[in-house]
């Protein structure tokens, strides 16, 4: 006969064995945060920057592994993967869009974790509506103009402008955005600018202009770009850069002032030996005076 009070402890380890282990494990792992921006950028889909920190820490999480996907209702499509790098940042480019439009304009997408042996899954979302902005340049007038042309589309499917909204355009460098000025758009969505004629570009002048919605709060990022040969020509091998802070050659003041300062220094240090030899020399014991005679 089976005793009833054992087989109510089988059953009761056999519950709570794998609910402990699975405690332990997870307490063992480390929670963390994620934070995902996107910005949409027209035909070439949508770009995609999650940041992972520990929660507990606030520090970034390198090597971990994100999915990233886009849902329009019930339709989820997978858009890549990528890694955090140092700086706990993983980046997916021109995710493709294609598949999502055909079912709307309402994204959302998402940034997974699945969880490892260290830490624990996550995922973020955002949410993002579509929108258009169509960049042109042209010479009106012998004046550079950069014309917008931006559209979304409500839930009806049916285009709206984006009226009295802000674009900023910039011109890429090499660490950053210049900031060349902003278009407020009119009721049809439309604006345009005068693109200034100082600035220096390539060999052949060549720029490249992008027009940007920054942190919107239904289209969160979308930009465009367009190459144009409106900025000065430079040729970097007839072109000698002056003396400056940004340019190889110092200053000539700032070439003085570090001379005299080296000059100062190891004066100060070759006096310092001096003094520490001729302590030395000093510090000898001399021959005894002898007083017998």
């Amino acid at each position: 006969m089976i005793n009833l009070n054992k087989m109510k402890t089988l059953i009761f380890l056999t519950l709570m064995i794998p609910a402990m282990v699975f405690q332990a494990t997870a307490q063992d792992q480390l929670a963390i945060a994620i934070e995902l921006v996107a910005t949409q950028k027209g035909d070439q889909g949508v770009d995609l920057k999650a940041t992972v920190t520990d929660e507990e820490n606030s520090e970034p999480v390198k090597g971990l592994a994100l999915q990233f996907s886009g849902a329009v209702g019930d339709q989820t499509v997978a858009l890549g993967e990528a890694v955090t790098n140092e700086a706990g940042i993983a980046e997916l480019k021109g995710g493709s869009l294609e598949a999502l439009r055909k079912a709307g304009h309402s994204f959302t997408f998402t940034a997974t974790f699945a969880g490892d042996d260290k830490f624990l899954k996550n995922e973020a979302s955002v949410d993002v509506a579509e929108v258009a902005i169509i960049l042109k340049t042209e010479t009106i007038d012998s004046v550079n103009t950069v014309t917008v042309a931006v559209n979304s589309w409500n839930e009806k499917g049916e285009v709206v402008p984006f009226k009295e909204g802000e674009v900023k355009v910039y011109v890429p460098r090499m660490f950053s955005l210049l900031p060349i000025g902003d278009i407020t758009t009119d009721e049809e969505g439309n604006g345009e600018l005068k693109f200034p004629s100082d600035l220096p570009g390539g060999v052949n002048g060549e720029l490249t202009i992008t027009a940007r919605i920054e942190e919107h709060e239904s289209f969160a990022n979308a930009e465009a770009a367009v190459p144009v040969t409106w900025g000065l020509k430079h040729d970097p091998q007839a072109t000698k850069l002056p003396r400056a802070l940004w340019s190889p050659d110092a200053p000539l003041w700032m070439v003085i002032t570090f001379v005299i300062l080296m000059v100062g220094v190891w004066y100060h240090y070759g006096l310092i030996v001096y003094e520490l030899i001729q302590v030395h020399r000093l510090s000898k014991p001399t021959d005894p005076i002898d007083y017998s005679e």
